[in-house]
């Protein structure tokens, strides 16, 4: 029996340091290693992918990522809103332009929020 692939994308837009949205959400995408898996951080979520976040809960999820066909984007735009570049992401993750972002949440099958 073929197995159907789903494009996945797994939107973090919470601010990470008073939830556990994006351990959660880190830990569902590695979970979907059958399908195209992308995770986007927009909004107060551009925070945790960077090298001055606490990493102690998500770094295992960060670290495996690449090897699961996980990928990890930020939103450039708000990045930058935040006075933040690429040059303080964490080397997994890819700033990507608000136009493709939209466009990568457009073309999900299924767009989890958190």
């Amino acid at each position: 029996m073929r197995k159907i692939e789903k494009k996945i994308v797994f939107l973090i837009k919470s601010f990470p340091y008073n939830t556990l949205n994006s351990y959660e959400a880190l830990r569902a995408a590695i979970s979907c290693f059958e399908h195209e898996v992308f995770v986007l951080w927009m909004g107060d979520g551009v925070y945790l992918p960077t090298k001055r976040s606490d990493h102690t809960l998500t770094e295992p999820f960060l670290r495996l990522s690449g090897d699961m066909g996980v990928t990890l984007y930020v939103d450039e735009d708000d990045l930058k809103e935040r006075g933040l570049s690429s040059e303080d992401l964490t080397p997994q993750t890819k700033p990507i332009e608000k136009t493709r972002a939209i466009a990568l949440l457009r073309g999900a099958d299924f767009v989890m929020t958190f």
